[in-house]
């Protein structure tokens, strides 16, 4: 039901099983799902931890994209890291998917981390860009400093590690994610 993925193939994560996420349940973690008719169309798993409540799946069925499914379970998200005294909510995202990346962006995530073997030496290529919202600071003021392309992984950890935050992404006219331009800021 879920298995359309704008990220390519070879990057994406281990599937998850019912298990982990009965698992994740009992642990306290928090699911929540959307429904349309009847049916289950998204669904959010979070984890909460010290000083974040890191989103591990948003999960939307591909028939029901770009209706703000995802939106909404951000937005619940956060709600849900407030009640928690949580001051941020992060996520990882795979630099090539440059549609999720953009609506983070539009959310107010940044960019702040670059992990460049998520998922461990199993999982070659699970590049991800550790994306944050702060929920209790007022925005900063950045000044646009450079750009990379999302594909370039050495650049886009050296900016990461030289204090730049992502904040913006432009997006490849030819709609080839290994061609979107990630803009960085301090």
């Amino acid at each position: 039901m879920f298995e359309k993925n704008i990220t390519p193939a070879d990057h994406r994560p281990p599937k998850l099983s019912v298990y982990d996420l009965y698992e994740g349940i009992f642990e306290g973690d928090v699911v929540d799902g959307l429904y349309n008719n009847g049916q289950l169309v998204a669904f959010s798993w979070c984890i909460p931890k010290v000083k974040e409540l890191y989103v591990n799946v948003i999960a939307v069925n591909p028939t029901f994209h770009n209706r703000g499914y995802a939106r909404l379970l951000l937005e619940g998200a956060e709600e849900k890291a407030e009640r928690l005294n949580l001051p941020a909510l992060s996520l990882a995202v795979d630099p090539l998917n440059g549609p999720g990346i953009s609506s983070y962006f539009h959310q107010g995530f940044k960019i702040v981390d670059f992990n460049p073997s998520y998922y461990g030496s199993n999982f070659p290529n699970s590049r991800r860009l550790i994306m944050q919202k702060d929920l209790q600071s007022p925005p900063k003021e950045y000044q646009f400093e450079t750009s990379c392309l999302s594909s370039d992984y050495s650049l886009l950890a050296e900016l990461i590690h030289e204090g730049y935050e992502g904040t913006a992404i432009e997006m490849s006219p030819s709609f080839n994610n290994y061609e979107n331009t990630i803009l960085f800021e301090k």
